[in-house]
């Protein structure tokens, strides 16, 4: 009769916890090592490392791979790129299985372990993770700039952090001198609340690259083609493909401000086969980064493949 209750407290917990479940656990239900080593022995139970189970039923989801990993050493959590993945930032693959620990902790064949400081931690899907914002500083040197920019700008505009937990986490991230911190540093000035950079300064900026002499004719300040009564003006114009160039030097807060504004501009150049380019303040200051991109762009409107017309 007790195995029979173990067995059904074993059941409840498992399907909290993605299949998996630790010895601790099982002597907390009344359980032993004996019981355990007969239930894996007669197939109920399986045993994924040392002290961690899974039930048979519950298949090996990166889910139950990461909980278990985290049951596996005690007071662990998931981190860098697994911690992006369980975030669900956008373009962060799952690799390895990461996870970061209080030094002593010990170590587990389902994961990667890291001994580090007491680290800002939350809950996603039952499993302990680095807190959203902690996790950006963690993963800044280990995916590329872009990923690392649309994350940060994924995080804000859906409000899954806030500008202070990202400062925080970047100056935690400085303090201890890890890799990324620069870069995380770059990706937060761009996006800085109190900086807005005049937009006749970085239109010069941009007009000194677009006068390069590889890139074909441009116009300044050109009525924008889609709705050329209206009023509207575009920072640049290359008429002999039909291309909008624009340089955007708003903080991030007014960028998702007008978000919408942007999206309806960028169709209705679309619809009127118009293709965009929006340049940041950073992409422009990057040496070389602006012609290259147009060039690659402008080749491509020559010859057109399956991927079509749209905003660069």
């Amino acid at each position: 009769m007790a195995d029979h209750r173990l067995d059904r407290a074993i059941e409840a917990l498992a399907r909290t916890q993605h299949g998996a479940f630790s010895i601790r656990q099982v002597h907390e239900l009344g359980g032993d090592r004996h019981a355990a080593k007969r239930r894996v022995a007669n197939g109920s139970w399986l045993r994924l490392d040392r002290g961690v189970y899974a039930l048979p039923g519950n298949p090996p989801t990166p889910l139950r791979q990461m909980k278990a990993a985290e049951l596996a050493v005690a007071g662990s959590f998931v981190s860098g790129t697994s911690g992006a993945f369980l975030h669900r930032v956008p373009d962060c693959r799952l690799g390895r299985i990461e996870l970061s620990a209080p030094r002593n902790a010990g170590h587990t064949a389902l994961a990667t372990v890291r001994h580090r400081v007491a680290l800002p931690v939350t809950r996603v899907e039952g499993i302990r993770v680095t807190t959203l914002a902690q996790t950006l500083a963690d993963i800044a040197h280990k995916v590329p700039a872009t990923t690392l920019q649309d994350g940060v700008d994924w995080a804000l505009l859906h409000q899954k952090t806030t500008w202070g937990e990202l400062e925080a986490a970047w100056a935690r991230s400085r303090s201890h001198r890890t890799p990324g911190w620069r870069r995380l540093g770059q990706v937060l000035l761009e996006r800085d609340p109190a900086l807005v950079l005049p937009a006749s300064v970085l239109e010069a900026r941009l007009y000194r690259q677009l006068d390069d002499p590889r890139l074909p004719p441009y116009v300044r300040q050109a009525p924008a083609p889609w709705a050329p009564s209206s009023g509207q003006r575009v920072d640049a114009l290359f008429p002999s493909f039909l291309h909008v160039v624009e340089a955007d030097g708003r903080s991030f807060h007014a960028r998702v401000a007008d978000f919408e504004r942007d999206r309806e501009r960028d169709q209705a150049a679309l619809r009127a086969g118009v293709t965009v380019t929006r340049f940041t303040a950073s992409q422009i200051d990057t040496p070389g980064y602006v012609v290259a991109h147009l060039l690659q762009v402008f080749e491509q409107l020559r010859h057109p493949d399956s991927r079509g017309r749209g905003v660069a």
